[in-house]
């Protein structure tokens, strides 16, 4: 059970997640303009396993496809799939950061 002041598990992941995400995204959009396919495949793969830990499967299939068109040095094709990598990182962090909101909320409840 979670102690009053200690964060959880779960807002542990998701704040980690919600602080990683957007540097991997970053880099992976500067290894794109670069033509830096080892630096995409890195940035996709940590950020498929990532997302993939906390349930956004459509994101975590998106990093695979771009981790995969960078290992196969097809980049010149990967900006559409980038933008959606980007499009669904902020329907996640949208999500993500209203379960953190309610897990707050159903705390500040609980101590009420």
């Amino acid at each position: 059970m979670q102690q009053l002041g200690k964060p959880d598990l779960l807002e542990k992941v998701v704040g980690s997640f919600l602080k990683s995400a957007p540097q991997l995204i970053a880099a992976m959009r500067d290894s794109l303009a670069d033509a830096d396919a080892a630096g995409v495949r890195q940035a996709a793969h940590t950020l498929k396993s990532s997302s993939a830990a906390l349930g956004c499967m459509t994101l975590s299939e998106l990093c695979r496809h771009i981790e995969t068109m960078a290992s196969e040095g097809r980049l010149d094709i990967a900006m559409p799939i980038f933008q959606q990598i980007e499009s669904h990182y902020a329907e996640a962090e949208a999500f993500l950061a209203a379960l953190r909101h309610g897990e707050e909320e159903a705390a500040c409840r609980a101590a009420g």
